[in-house]
């Protein structure tokens, strides 16, 4: 980490603590965070997800300004979030579909 991080530095991580020692942060177990193998292969890195903007929620009408308010809100809706679809929407529009050259839904070129 550099010359920066002192022998004290400590850093909280889920499910444990690790501190920075001798150039490597090592955990209360005074094993290092990564083993041979792992650093061997790709660097290990946490997921950072960037701030959500806020907005005023449908349901309950309050601010929701971050991810945990936002879940807080949902339950207390009974709502339910869904990931976005897999595979793309079939279009349904022949008019639309001859236009900007797209395929067809086969529901709808058979009539069904």
């Amino acid at each position: 980490m550099g010359a920066a991080q002192t022998q004290a530095e400590e850093i909280t991580m889920p499910a444990n603590k690790y501190k920075w020692r001798d150039g490597q942060w090592v955990g209360r177990d005074g094993l290092p965070m990564l083993n041979q193998g792992d650093r061997a292969g790709p660097i290990a890195a946490p997921q950072v997800m960037r701030q959500m903007p806020e907005y005023e929620s449908m349901t309950s009408g309050k601010l929701i300004d971050d991810r945990a308010v936002r879940r807080e809100d949902m339950k207390r809706a009974g709502a339910v979030e869904m990931d976005p679809p897999k595979e793309p929407l079939p279009y349904l529009n022949k008019r639309f579909t001859k236009k900007h050259g797209l395929p067809l839904h086969e529901s709808v070129k058979h009539g069904a």
